[in-house]
């Protein structure tokens, strides 16, 4: 997946805020490491951050 580059700061995505410590990972091309109910985590943060679906984008083998 890659995170959405135009995600805006305290707005919400879904179920989730986009918070200031997540700003550096906009754009970045991440692998879903762990499905939530209604969040993922991914491997560029470290699982740190909960992502949703309206911050994402799927990414289809030549876009990498």
């Amino acid at each position: 997946v890659r995170v959405l580059n135009d995600l805006e700061v305290d707005k919400m995505y879904g179920s989730d805020y986009v918070i200031p410590e997540m700003v550096e990972w906009l754009g970045k091309i991440a692998t879903i490491s762990i499905v939530g109910g209604d969040y993922y985590n991914l491997d560029v943060d470290g699982g740190q951050w909960c992502w949703t679906d309206e911050m994402l984008e799927e990414v289809i083998g030549n876009e990498i």
